[in-house]
């Protein structure tokens, strides 16, 4: 399935939730392996929980700083 991360494209698993979505972010780039997510939010602003599931072509924006 594919999801938006901060405007990027990804494919991850069918069923994932939104903690799936934090791990492959992070993983996916170097320079982001020592940041801790602040915040996940969708495309409206809406705060997300880790236990979320994600939907098809969702848009989420993660928040992460340096730790």
């Amino acid at each position: 399935m594919t999801i938006y991360i901060n405007n990027q494209k990804y494919e991850i698993f069918d069923g994932a939730r939104v903690i799936d979505a934090i791990n492959l972010y992070l993983n996916s780039n170097i320079l982001l392996h020592d940041h801790l997510v602040t915040e996940v939010t969708d495309h409206y602003g809406n705060r997300l929980m880790d236990k979320g599931r994600l939907l098809p072509d969702m848009e989420l924006i993660i928040d992460s700083e340096l730790a």
